[in-house]
């Protein structure tokens, strides 16, 4: 027990940052012992055994290979539900998933949802790791890249808007939509009219990061853009000061972007004529703002 805790806490230490301590700690046989420590019960054990992983599979491919190649996925996706052992499981998992064969592996044996479950009751490095597993799951693969919109939405939509979990997944659908090859599967997901009502209802953080990913998603296409504004000018009929103007940068936002990228959004795709002269006469300041400048745009 405490021996094998030391000997993993020591490892992990000697791999850490160190390429040639991950090759001759792996080539001296330690990778199946550590991954046959996994699954003896004890959670410090597990917790210094994914960290040594996690050390030999940073940025080194060779090992990323021998760790799944060896059985190590199955049993590191399993300690994503051990809260001691969150955060290095899910770093081991990060690094893992650089590379595109354990990419495919990690989802298959069901890493998108135990990933994205880590939000709901994990620390913030937890999360931290997680986020970064899943953006990378995602990278260059289309099936995950539903999957990890789908569960993320799925997560959104369970939780309350003033809650921690609902902020760090905004964060992490922000995250996702940086990458323009996520942002399809994003709006495809269900992903913007929840981050609209998010940016309605959450908190100052939780409305600033829904308001960023949804005008990242709108970048995607003139039919992202559409639906996003439509969302966006709802909002600026908001009681809530501090909504509207969210919603009131994140239109400019977007215009700015779109124009620089060629996307032109006229008045008509916005709502037509008749919805802007109502936002003219009755809108909030916000509001009228928005639609003189889009007005001015067209002309």
């Amino acid at each position: 027990g405490s021996l094998h805790t030391e000997a993993s806490a020591a490892l992990w230490a000697l791999a850490s940052h160190n390429s040639a301590n991950q090759i001759s700690i792996a080539e001296a046989g330690a990778v199946p012992l550590l991954i046959g420590l996994l699954g003896v019960p004890s959670s410090e054990l597990h917790r210094d055994a994914a960290g040594a992983l996690w050390s030999l599979a940073d940025g080194q491919q060779a090992n990323q290979s021998l760790i799944a190649s060896s059985g190590g996925i199955v049993p590191l996706i399993g300690l994503l539900a051990e809260p001691p052992s969150q955060d290095t499981s899910a770093g081991a998992l990060h690094s893992l998933a650089a590379l595109e064969a354990n990419r495919v592996a990690i989802a298959d044996a069901g890493g998108v949802g135990a990933l994205v479950n880590i939000f709901q009751s994990g620390n913030d490095a937890a999360k931290s790791e997680a986020a970064g597993a899943l953006a990378t799951l995602a990278m260059g693969n289309e099936k995950n890249q539903h999957a990890v919109a789908q569960s993320a939405v799925k997560m959104l939509v369970k939780a309350p808007p003033l809650s921690p979990c609902a902020l760090d997944v905004c964060r992490l659908l922000h995250e996702l939509a940086l990458s323009s090859e996520n942002r399809n599967a994003l709006s495809k997901a269900g992903a913007i009219p929840q981050l609209a009502l998010h940016l309605r209802d959450g908190t100052a953080s939780g409305q600033t990061m829904a308001a960023n990913a949804l005008s990242k998603i709108a970048l995607k296409s003139a039919q992202h853009r559409l639906q996003v504004t439509q969302q966006l000018i709802t909002l600026l009929g908001s009681d809530v000061e501090a909504v509207r103007q969210r919603a009131g940068t994140a239109l400019k936002a977007m215009s700015a972007e779109g124009d620089h990228g060629g996307q032109h959004l006229t008045v008509a795709m916005a709502g037509g004529i008749d919805r802007f002269v109502s936002l003219l006469k009755d809108g909030s300041v916000e509001a009228q703002e928005y639609t003189l400048s889009l007005l001015w745009q067209s002309t």
